[in-house]
């Protein structure tokens, strides 16, 4: 365990989130589900939510199109390295992969979970350095990672 924490180190690059093609249809749909619950918000005369449901689709859309940039990772003995950025091994306790994704669960209670890319050779080898400084634990996904995969988000 001393070794791989003072001598190995992995570095990888990978997108900060995983992008999804959204085409034209997917953002018509959106926009005319929006258009339903502003009417919706008229004809009962919540305006406030009608403003609201517009401002959510407009933040909706430009997140929508918000192109994932390269972010470096690098996992070291001191802990994992997401740019410039240090998160030491003890902010977390445990780890689980899951797909393409790396879990890290942290000790903070508003901030549970870190979820990190990694692709091909850079999991496995990812998986291997984490198993040396952290204990594994069985993720679930939740109702929001759910919803997010089924509307491509």
């Amino acid at each position: 365990m001393e070794e791989i924490k003072k001598n190995s180190e992995l570095e990888w690059t990978a997108p900060e989130f995983e992008p999804h093609y959204k085409g034209y249809s997917w953002y018509w749909l959106s926009v005319i589900f929006t258009v339903l619950i502003v009417a919706y918000a008229v004809w009962r005369r919540n305006f406030l939510f009608g403003i609201f449901a517009a401002l959510a689709e407009i933040m909706l859309i430009y997140w929508a199109r918000k192109k994932p940039r390269e972010v470096k990772f690098k996992l070291t003995g001191k802990g994992l390295h997401i740019d410039s950025k240090l998160y030491s091994f003890e902010e977390f306790n445990g780890f689980a992969v899951h797909d393409t994704e790396i879990i890290l669960r942290r000790k903070a209670k508003l901030s549970v979970y870190l979820k990190i890319f990694a692709y091909g050779d850079e999991i496995e080898q990812a998986k291997k350095f984490l198993d040396e400084v952290l204990p594994t634990f069985e993720y679930e996904e939740s109702l929001i990672d759910h919803i997010a995969r089924i509307i491509r988000f």
